[in-house]
């Protein structure tokens, strides 16, 4: 918690109405995920980025959006902290017109399966350094609100 407070009070002005939107979303993000199938969550952040309300962040780096989109995941929660990340992430850069795709796959861990969401752009992860085959992906987001590839 430290190291996100770190982060936190080292945000630029510029940054700060960026980090309060995306929490506000952040929390609609983690009740869409509760109540919703994932690819409308997924739809519904889709027709989030097309919003004249999302300013979140539009003169900012992909790579600083990714940061402030981890932070916000950090600070509001742990649970499903990869997919808000990811949700939030995907709304910002569809908004600015990137063609990404959300990408949710699955690791065998132990006896059970680990989870993990992250964006894509093209075969780039976007944001994060994805351990080498290590997820499987199972499910993808990408395109118009409502289209799906699995």
């Amino acid at each position: 918690m430290k190291a996100a407070i770190a982060d936190l009070l080292a945000l630029s002005p510029l940054e700060i109405p960026t980090f309060t939107q995306l929490t506000a979303l952040a929390a609609c993000c983690r009740g869409a995920v509760r109540a919703l199938p994932l690819d409308r969550v997924a739809a519904a952040a889709d027709l989030l980025a097309r919003h004249p309300a999302l300013l979140a962040g539009r003169s900012l780096s992909a790579q600083r959006l990714a940061e402030l989109t981890d932070l916000v995941a950090r600070v509001t929660g742990r649970r499903t902290r990869c997919l808000v990340r990811s949700l939030l992430l995907f709304a910002l850069l569809r908004a600015r017109g990137e063609e990404i795709a959300l990408v949710v796959g699955v690791a065998r861990r132990g006896d059970g399966l680990e989870g993990h969401a992250w964006i894509e752009r093209g075969s780039e992860v976007v944001g994060e350094a994805l351990p080498e085959g290590r997820f499987t992906p199972m499910l993808r987001l990408a395109g118009e609100a409502g289209t799906s590839r699995r």
